[in-house]
Parts: C-alpha cells; sequence; structure tokens
C-alpha cells in the first residue's frame, strides 16, 4: 500500500534588500504616528519610536539620521494617508448646487483629525528648532501640491474652473486653519459650531461668485 505523503512546502522566498528596507521605513514612520498622535511632539523621541516600533536604534537611525527629519516624512506620510481617505469620499458627494457645500463640510471635518493638533505642535516646535523648520518646509511644499490637486476634484470642474480657484481654496484652508487652533480649548466644539456655521455661509458666497 502506497505511504500518504505530504507535499513538500514550496521554498520561502528571501525577501530583497530593497524589500527589507521599505519595512524597516514603514515599520519607524507607522510608529512615529503613533507616537505623535498619542504622546505628542514632545515625547516623540528616536527612543520612543525606536521602542515602539521593535527596530535598532542604529537601523533607525541609518534611515532617519535625525528627529527632525523622521517627524518631518512621517507628517508627509500621515497627510497623504488623510487626502487619500478624503479621496475615497469624494465619490459619495452630491452634485449640483450641494456639492460646494459639501465639500466645505468634507475639508472641515478633517480639521478634527488627529494630524491638525499634530501639526500645530509641529510649527510651534519649529520656531526655535531651525533643523525642523527646513525639514517641515520641505514637507509642506509635498503637502500643498496634494491639497491643490485634492481641491479641484472635491470641488467639481464646475467650481475649480472658475477664476483664481486656488487662490480661493487657499483662503478657505487659512479660515479653517485659524478656527480650528482653538479646538483644544474648546471641549466638543461647543464654540466652533457656531463660528464654522458663520464662517461656512462666507466661504459659500467666495466659491459661489462667478
Amino acid at each position: 500500500m502506497a505511504r500518504n505523503s505530504t507535499p513538500a512546502a514550496p521554498p520561502r522566498r528571501r525577501r530583497t534588500q530593497e524589500e527589507r528596507r521599505a519595512e524597516t521605513r514603514a515599520r519607524v514612520l507607522d510608529a512615529t504616528i503613533a507616537c505623535l498622535l498619542e504622546l505628542g511632539y514632545g515625547a516623540t523621541t528616536q527612543r520612543a519610536v525606536a521602542d515602539r516600533s521593535g527596530v535598532t536604534r542604529g537601523a533607525q537611525l541609518h534611515h532617519f539620521p535625525t528627529r527632525a527629519q523622521l517627524v518631518a516624512e512621517a507628517t508627509t506620510l500621515l497627510a497623504i494617508q488623510l487626502t487619500s481617505r478624503l479621496e475615497r469620499q469624494i465619490s459619495e458627494l452630491p452634485r449640483g448646487k450641494k456639492r460646494t457645500e459639501a465639500a466645505l463640510d468634507l475639508l472641515w471635518a478633517s480639521f478634527s483629525d488627529g494630524l491638525f493638533i499634530v501639526a500645530l505642535e509641529l510649527w510651534l516646535a519649529s520656531r526655535t528648532d531651525a533643523e525642523l523648520a527646513q525639514a517641515l518646509g520641505e514637507a509642506e511644499d509635498q503637502i500643498a501640491v496634494a491639497i491643490m490637486n485634492f481641491g479641484h476634484e472635491i470641488f467639481g470642474p464646475d467650481v475649480s474652473a472658475r477664476p483664481q480657484f486656488e487662490q480661493r481654496l487657499l483662503f478657505a484652508l487659512t479660515v479653517m486653519r485659524g478656527l480650528a487652533t482653538s479646538r483644544p480649548f474648546q471641549p466638543g466644539d461647543r464654540g466652533l459650531a457656531p463660528r464654522w456655521k458663520f464662517a461656512r455661509r462666507q466661504l459659500l458666497d467666495l466659491f459661489n461668485e462667478a
């Protein structure tokens, strides 16, 4: 009688050096984002990130020699993740006149995300940290391009084709950013709701101008 035999498992493919490098960077950046969101910038040290990621300190420093570089790249990745999430919601936006209202509400909702509080901390810290300021400046340039591309999609061709659309969008984001800076002092948004309601009306008029 033939003996039953279990087929040998195929040999496991060894990861390339590039794949290992990419995995290490991803683990470090994910850990940095988690630290920034949970602990804040002050407690997001290179040691804290290494402990959370499980990556050796030497390997981490090889990819990100300074804390400023690490934080700036993690912030860029977090912004990209937020933008990707918003892009997935574009298909749910209504068409016609209601789209501008929905687009503004969607953008405003993003300012309640943990990313904004992290960004606020970093902006303040960069005032006295030249290296962080330079790294953040480079990151913000990349983010600005992504926001402009995203803005055309979220508002749709009818609105985005109007004169000075990008200036209108930048102004709207500046208004939202200004309002959101008081969020930490307004538990439950009780103070922000009426302010946003007023600002929203003004922004609607701005975007609806021919």
